[in-house]
């Protein structure tokens, strides 16, 4: 009967450690906080959460201390965890689905402002771009052609004055 025991406890015992070390592996998936909020929403929605959460559980759990003064010193703290467990409960789960709703009405609103900004700024942006791209390519045509002028009427004045000219070309000196 021992032997049983035993063999059932560590077989208890095997199966828990190997439940553990499944659970210890990384999540192959990429998932972000509670209720699937967006990564780049994640720091919003528990910011919003703990602002709203705290106050109220500061007030839950001072309202319940009066109530405790009567018990024995050792179990206040677990009445007044308790007692106050209870009635933040409901507030604690609205405040979360609250806070889900807003942070998710601000990714809606995002999503929006960026559509606006794909459909209506974007083409705009880059037809400023390729007019800029063209002015550049203007100016340095007008700056190549005017140092070859320049080069151009250097060689000649030296050519007839009968000087040496050993000036390197334009596309040369640089």
């Amino acid at each position: 009967m021992k032997g049983k025991i035993r063999r059932l406890a560590g077989a208890i015992r095997d199966l828990f450690i190997k439940g553990l070390s499944h659970t210890a592996r990384p999540l192959s998936d990429d998932r972000e906080a509670i209720w699937s909020i967006p990564k780049p929403f994640k720091r919003a929605y528990y910011a919003w959460v703990g602002l709203l959460w705290t106050p109220t559980l500061i007030v839950i759990v001072v309202e319940k201390i009066p109530a405790t003064a009567a018990m024995d010193w050792w179990m206040q703290p677990i009445a007044v965890i308790r007692a106050s467990g209870l009635e933040f409960a409901p507030i604690g789960v609205s405040v979360a689905i609250a806070g889900l709703l807003v942070v998710q009405g601000g990714m809606v609103i995002v999503s929006i402002y960026q559509a606006i900004v794909n459909r209506f700024v974007t083409p705009v942006i880059e037809d400023h771009r390729e007019e800029g791209r063209e002015e550049g390519r203007a100016e340095g045509r007008s700056e190549t052609n005017r140092a070859w002028r320049e080069w151009l009427g250097r060689r000649t004045e030296a050519e007839a004055q009968g000087l040496p000219f050993n000036e390197p070309q334009p596309d040369e000196a640089e």
